[in-house]
């Protein structure tokens, strides 16, 4: 049996994310944005060749002590550990941007008519919806869902195309992880329901989707590696 470490499922990981292919198409901020997240994995591997590069030269130092080659490497993984988290604190907070701005384009546009009364419409449609929905078994919250969106009116089908909803009544039932199961389903039918900004960034957000995970590998694997150079 192969023996994986944290290091080789972090690289096998980013590996995946700059080689597989997308079924969506970037252009423009977004197509920038992603070029820009992976470079981070090309700054990332010139800060490790640069560290062990500057390993071999502490080695061959022949005026050093092995006292002093310790504490010379000990002096270059400290530098290396800061210089790696601020490249993956910076790239976390690009990828955060790029998802925030694109979440709030792709907002439902609000019910039509009088906003009281599309209030007083959903509030009975939250409480058709528990109706429906509370005596089911967890197993069988999304299938139903799901067949809600064509069977239900216009306010149901707010409702639980509604990202803050759905993943409320998700984590009301102790069932938190279906929203992941739930998010292909509602981004199946909420382009309809959108204006063409938000058809656009939804796209993008599709697009980017795995893109935005590279900082998060990027800090697994940062984390392996510095076990492993302080060893």
């Amino acid at each position: 049996m192969v023996n994986w470490s944290m290091s080789d499922f972090a690289a096998l990981a980013l590996d995946h994310l700059t080689t597989s292919p997308t079924d969506h198409v970037l252009t423009g901020s977004a197509a920038r944005e992603a070029e820009d997240l992976r470079g981070a994995i090309d700054e990332y591997t010139a800060s490790r060749q640069n560290l062990e590069t500057h390993f071999r030269a502490i080695e061959d130092n022949p005026e050093l002590s092995t006292e002093g080659r310790a504490a010379r490497r000990a002096e270059a993984v400290a530098a290396w550990d800061e210089g790696a988290r601020s490249l993956i604190v910076e790239a976390q907070a690009q990828a955060d941007r790029a998802v925030r701005t694109r979440q709030e384009r792709v907002q439902l546009p609000p019910l039509d008519g009088d906003p009281v009364l599309s209030e007083a419409r959903l509030q009975n449609a939250r409480a058709d919806l528990r109706m429906i929905l509370d005596p089911l078994p967890q197993r069988e919250l999304v299938d139903s869902m799901r067949g809600l969106l064509s069977d239900g009116g216009p306010e149901i089908r707010h409702l639980l195309l509604s990202e803050h909803w759905s993943g409320l009544y998700f984590r009301s039932r102790g069932a938190p992880g279906f929203t992941s199961d739930w998010t292909p389903i509602r981004e199946e039918y909420l382009p309809a329901l959108l204006p063409a900004a938000g058809k656009a960034a939804l796209s993008e957000l599709r697009g980017l989707r795995e893109v935005v995970l590279i900082p998060s590998h990027l800090a697994d694997l940062q984390r392996a590696d510095a076990v492993k150079y302080r060893q």
